[in-house]
């Protein structure tokens, strides 16, 4: 996971050379989502990122300690298995899916001679998009909305991804502050108009534009000039 500058550089600056020629706005769904770099199976044996075991989960033990009136017929269906154990389970399979993708694209893009020859100096024409899958209502209205562009769990493009970010505190655009795990990806200029209309339809606050909330990573590309 990057963590300072130089190397979210770098990696941005290999994502945009990978996915430049990659994003055709007539086939949105598979464009980014290359076999090349399909994220493999962890070894407990979920998906990409989140299975729908996960997500669920997640969003009932969420729901219980709201004052939701939903959450008293839950309780009983929350695992009994320790929150931070679990988390820390699924962070490091999530940090190594990204960081598989991230050193499959970086690799590639050498055997094939298209390696950048220097970092990122900007994003350009492009943004960069915060995805918490824990959020997802797995409803796919981000991805019926975006053409595909999101899949079923509110998640962009593998092809797109940068780093994978566990954050203390965010701050989020209505002012809550919260512990995060988040994907950061790069939305190609030409399919932003595709990602918008996902994320304008999506209703749990899976997604948000990087320039709309606050963490120390954002706060560091902001003062680097890339937001």
């Amino acid at each position: 996971m990057p963590t300072d500058i130089d190397l979210f550089r770098w990696r941005l600056a290999e994502t945009v050379a990978w996915c430049s020629s990659r994003a055709p706005v007539d086939d949105v769904a598979n464009s980014l989502r290359s076999a090349a770099l399909k994220p493999s199976l962890t070894e407990t044996g979920t998906g990409p990122l989140l299975t729908t075991t996960q997500a669920r989960e997640m969003r009932l033990r969420r729901l219980a300690e709201s004052d939701s009136p939903a959450a008293h017929p839950v309780n009983g269906l929350i695992p009994k298995h320790s929150d931070t154990e679990r988390q820390a389970q699924i962070t490091r399979e999530r940090l190594a899916i990204v960081e598989g993708v991230a050193q499959q694209r970086a690799h590639l893009l050498r055997a094939e001679d298209r390696y950048p020859e220097r970092q990122a100096q900007d994003l350009t024409n492009g943004r960069l998009l915060i995805c918490e899958p824990e959020r997802s209502l797995f409803d796919c209205i981000s991805s019926a909305e975006s053409d595909g562009f999101f899949d079923e769990a509110d998640l962009p493009p593998w092809d797109c991804w940068l780093c994978y970010v566990s954050e203390d505190e965010y701050v989020l655009p209505d002012g809550d502050r919260e512990r995060l795990w988040t994907v950061v990806s790069w939305v190609p200029p030409s399919l932003l108009e595709k990602a918008q209309a996902g994320f304008a339809a999506h209703i749990m606050g899976a997604l948000h534009w990087a320039e709309d909330v606050s963490s120390p990573l954002i706060r560091d590309l902001k003062t680097a000039g890339l937001l």
